[in-house]
């Protein structure tokens, strides 16, 4: 990298200088004796003061800053598992895009490439190792909101994007519900609510084997003892809990509204649905909701959780039932 060398009581007055002309390199000023270095871009030709060169390490400060112009790629960090989306125009940068990841997040162990749509009713995609080093295993622990987690991305569904939900119906709770978690997984939303809120009882339904495992592995991870994990099928396990919960999650965005009727019986009168669904960015919230619930039902408040695509967002609705009775759809 190239540097010019000046005097301390002139660097101000330089870098003034080479920030108006556009010269000016986004690396940090060094420190040499009484002198300091400023960075200059390559091929600035400058003349009135002394130009140096220096090997320096320098780290990227983002990925997009890493790939320049070339393009960029989405990508997800959990724990030491980094999942990355390439296009494919860009899948000939796969060793780079490795590259800076690594250097970019030094505690990073494996980078995987996505190679399929989520699929099954484990909704687990297929992946493909692009780098790892020190082990290439694809487990991991991730923290958030004040629990960690044991996983792994490749043999269960898992989105660090849902972390701000899952912190905000936690601060939505109330001393000593009950709240039933639909499609659990290993457990995020049941976690973050019962560290949040030690005297509401939780109780979480997953189907996947795997991801049942991880989820009792993370209870105790956490020292929770108000949180039951229930192997199985949703349809099946909500009949053993009619009316038992003061509120229902359900964060199955694709097909959670054929779970609806589910959650009604389990839910009390004037219990609380999360709804999380895939609406069309042009359709109105409301229109999704009189697709889905009835008169019977009411919307307390929605949020946009995310954009899924150029044309879907995924959103959620806070949903008041207040009736016992049991039909659900229009």
């Amino acid at each position: 990298m190239r540097f010019v060398k000046v005097e301390k009581r002139e660097a101000e007055r330089v870098i003034k200088l080479l920030k108006e002309k556009g010269w000016l390199e986004r690396f940090k000023v060094l420190k040499q004796g009484d002198c300091v270095l400023i960075p200059i871009k390559v091929g600035v030709e400058v003349s009135g003061w002394e130009v140096v060169d220096k090997d320096v390490s320098v780290k990227p400060r983002s990925l997009a800053e890493c790939l320049g112009k070339q393009g960029l790629t989405s990508f997800d960090i959990i724990g030491e598992v980094c999942i990355v989306e390439l296009r494919d125009e860009f899948k000939a940068l796969e060793q780079r895009v490795v590259d800076c990841l690594f250097q970019l997040y030094p505690k990073l162990r494996v980078v995987l490439a996505k190679e399929s749509a989520m699929q099954g009713v484990y909704r687990v995609r297929r992946f493909r190792i692009l780098g790892w080093r020190r082990s290439k295993s694809t487990e991991t622990i991730y923290q958030e909101n004040g629990v960690r987690m044991k996983l792994d991305p490749t043999t269960v569904f898992f989105s660090p994007r849902l972390s701000y939900e899952r912190r905000r119906v936690a601060l939505s709770l109330k001393p000593r519900e009950r709240v039933m978690v639909f499609f659990a997984g290993v457990g995020p939303f049941a976690l973050v609510g019962a560290k949040h809120c030690p005297s509401c009882e939780f109780v979480g339904i997953e189907l996947n084997e795997q991801a049942v495992k991880y989820f009792e592995y993370n209870v105790r991870l956490n020292k929770l003892n108000n949180v039951k994990v229930v192997w199985g099928d949703v349809r099946e396990k909500a009949e053993e809990y009619v009316g038992w919960a003061d509120r229902v999650i359900m964060p199955l965005p694709r097909s959670s509204h054929t779970f609806v009727e589910e959650a009604v019986k389990v839910l009390k009168p004037k219990g609380l649905i999360h709804f999380y669904t895939f609406k069309d960015k042009a359709e109105d919230v409301n229109q999704v909701f009189e697709r889905v619930f009835d008169e019977r039902f009411s919307l307390v408040f929605w949020r946009k959780v995310r954009d899924y695509s150029p044309r879907e967002e995924q959103v959620v609705m806070d949903v008041l039932y207040s009736s016992p009775l049991t039909k659900v759809f229009k």
